[in-house]
């Protein structure tokens, strides 16, 4: 009874190690790819983001000199791209409020 007992208690040992091993593999893969992601996309040289800033919708409406409702009719039309989503915020780069500008779509 006791050798089994022994046995077992290895076993888990050895299940554990291995679980916590796979769980700290896991974590730096993790770790890993939201580095990536914050390195696209937050870390932008600062030059770059002054000749290209990225626009909030009310501020790209008055950039472009329309209502704020015209500019997300535009976008479900899919007149303009929207730069960056997050959730039901857009953010819109400067270029291309002037690409749209001067193709005509105002």
């Amino acid at each position: 009874m006791q050798n089994q007992t022994n046995k077992f208690n290895s076993e888990k040992k050895e299940s554990n190690r291995f679980v916590q091993s796979f769980m700290d593999s896991l974590f730096r893969m993790i770790e890993d790819q939201i580095q990536k992601a914050v390195h696209t996309m937050v870390e932008v040289p600062f030059a770059e983001q002054q000749r290209d800033p990225l626009m909030k919708s009310k501020d790209a409406a008055r950039y472009l000199n329309i209502h704020y409702n015209t500019l997300h009719s535009y976008v479900k039309k899919g007149l303009i791209p929207v730069d960056v989503r997050a959730g039901n915020k857009h953010l819109f780069r400067k270029s291309t409020l002037d690409d749209f500008s001067r193709s005509g779509g105002i």
